[in-house]
């Protein structure tokens, strides 16, 4: 009887695990992350680390959409940073093709994958947003950022952000 009741237990958590929006956020990831908004206020020794520390975590999961869009508006700000014109756009024009491509990768797994809390998706849509909607009219790539938010907005996993992600979307 124990045995049958202690299999029934285990089997129900392990569907219910699987039933469950699962937190895939890398160990590296939450300092990386610091290190991002640190260079998003204008540290520029702490973009270099943001994007060194994307890289490698992008080296560990190839493919990964959210490591992706992370390291490409990290790549973005160098050029938003760079003194040389031709700097500024090869920054800019890489950091946004792999914020295209990151956006390109979403599939329904990721409204399930949460980071931090925030369904993987909607935090690519964001990221993907605040860059591209950010770059110069002339690089033509405020339409890609208008369509990251609707289809953020449009998700059915955008009511399960978090309440500051969902204000985020709507600013």
């Amino acid at each position: 009887m124990k045995k049958t009741i202690t299999a029934i237990l285990l089997a129900t958590a392990f569907a219910s695990a699987f039933a469950a929006p699962q937190e895939v956020a890398s160990p590296g990831f939450a300092k990386a992350r610091q290190q991002f908004d640190a260079a998003a206020a204008g540290d520029t020794s702490a973009r270099d680390a943001a994007i060194e520390a994307f890289q490698g975590l992008a080296a560990a999961q190839p493919g990964h959409p959210l490591l992706m869009a992370y390291e490409g508006a990290a790549t973005a700000m160098k050029g938003r940073d760079a003194t040389m014109p031709w700097e500024k756009m090869k920054y800019a024009e890489k950091g946004a093709n792999m914020i295209e491509k990151a956006l390109q990768l979403l599939g329904p797994e990721h409204d399930e994958a949460l980071f931090n809390g925030t369904p993987e998706s909607i935090e690519i849509r964001l990221v993907a947003a605040n860059t591209l909607l950010a770059l110069p009219d002339f690089m033509n790539r405020r339409t890609g950022g208008r369509r990251a938010v609707d289809a953020a907005l449009a998700s059915p996993a955008f009511a399960k952000a978090p309440a500051p992600v969902r204000a985020a979307l709507y600013a």
